[in-house]
């Protein structure tokens, strides 16, 4: 695929993530996360966890109150782990938010992430915010779907396509 091509992906991604997104927080999310990626050429949860966390520090808005408790804490001084769990536990487990699926959309765009690590990799995203398993799988899906269409496959063809095919 040429530069060209892959420009204009990442820019209709991007365009497509705008129009949805009135209030810009998702959208700004899955710019870090498209940073992160291009910097690291490769999914670095450390250095992704740390860049939302400058985010968060500076000048974040509309993360959903999820990601907002998690980050207070890992401000505080809390391991991400922990404070992910701790959230999870003081809202008796209703961390099925969508915020994980709204940011997931740059994985992919990047070749050097297999498709059939692209759910693994969306999953341990989703888990640096929210803790409920949905969370995890809706991001999941919305990578894959994602990757699924950029390649070419079309959309009720793309629902039915992926490892177990």
């Amino acid at each position: 695929m040429t530069c060209d091509i892959i420009n204009q992906q990442r820019q209709s991604l991007f365009e497509g993530l705008i129009s949805g997104d009135s209030y810009g927080g998702p959208t700004a999310m899955a710019g870090i996360l498209n940073d992160s990626l291009q910097a690291n050429q490769t999914f670095d949860i450390n250095d992704l966890t740390e860049r939302y966390l400058n985010w968060w520090r500076t000048d974040a808005f509309d993360t959903g109150p999820v990601f907002d408790a998690v980050f207070q804490k890992i401000d505080k001084g809390m391991e991400p782990v922990t404070a992910v769990q701790s959230v999870g536990s003081e809202l008796n487990g209703n961390t099925a938010g969508c915020n994980p699926a709204h940011r997931i959309a740059p994985m992919a765009l990047f070749n050097f992430i297999p498709t059939d690590l692209i759910a693994e990799y969306a999953r341990q995203e989703a888990c640096i915010s929210h803790s409920h398993p949905i969370a995890g799988d809706m991001s999941a899906i919305m990578a894959l779907l994602c990757r699924f269409l950029l390649e070419g496959v079309v959309l009720g063809r793309s629902k039915n396509t992926g490892p177990c095919e």
